[in-house]
């Protein structure tokens, strides 16, 4: 699946041009609301980014979209962040710019690659990514999530801690939703071996989550936009 508009109508993924101009009722699973009027934009890095597939063959939010119909606009690029990418401007701060008028909710994903940058560099591309969206789309629901942790980065190692607290700090200051960093607590930690087979038994150097990784990381951005979307529905 490439990057691009997609919804699911109970039958499987297709393009949301066409969709049909009457909407029609989208199987859910279980208790999961009907969200298929509602259009979710999901910005991130690699582990967003459909085109690379690294390492999973199906994402967060495919799993999020099969049981609520939710439309998905797609923007995953490997490599970016808030501030890796801005040598090409493909970084967070710019794509956000190209967000349509009419999605109903934002979820930026990420993301580590921003660490070996350094903090003073990332901590203010933080703050103009979530200015731009303060100044410019203001009412628009912003989830901040912060990345899956890095098997590579001790569990609350002090480069992973001091981004994530900055993330999570520099939301708050703009009163945009933060989700709890995943692995701060159990049952998620990168120096348990059941843990990481858990998460990544198809990435030996602990980055990328496989299909079932990516399962365990639904729950986290379902829980933070059903406390939105309820206002909305």
């Amino acid at each position: 699946m490439a990057n691009g508009t997609y919804y699911n109508d109970g039958s499987g993924w297709k393009r949301t041009h066409d969709r049909p101009p009457l909407r029609r009722p989208v199987a859910t699973s279980g208790n999961y609301p009907d969200w298929s009027r509602f259009k979710w934009y999901v910005l991130g890095d690699s582990l967003t980014d459909p085109a690379g597939g690294v390492h999973t063959s199906k994402f967060y939010y495919q799993y999020i979209a099969d049981k609520t119909g939710i439309q998905v606009i797609v923007d995953g690029l490997g490599g970016t962040g808030y501030y890796a990418g801005v040598s090409t401007n493909r970084n967070f701060v710019e794509r956000v710019k190209n967000i349509p008028e009419d999605v109903d909710i934002v979820t930026i994903f990420g993301s580590g690659n921003d660490i070996p940058h350094g903090y003073d560099n990332y901590k203010q591309a933080i703050a103009d990514t979530l200015m731009e969206f303060f100044v410019n789309r203001p009412g628009l629901p912003i989830i901040v999530v912060p990345p899956s942790p890095w098997a590579t980065y001790p569990k609350r190692g002090d480069d992973w801690k001091n981004y994530c607290d900055t993330l999570e700090l520099v939301a708050l200051n703009y009163s945009f939703r933060y989700v709890r960093e995943m692995w701060a607590a159990p049952p998620f930690d990168p120096n348990s071996t059941a843990a990481r087979n858990a998460f990544f038994t198809k990435c030996a150097d602990g980055i990328h989550p496989d299909e079932n990784g990516h399962r365990l990381l639904a729950p986290y951005f379902y829980d933070a936009m059903a406390k939105v979307l309820v206002f909305k529905e």
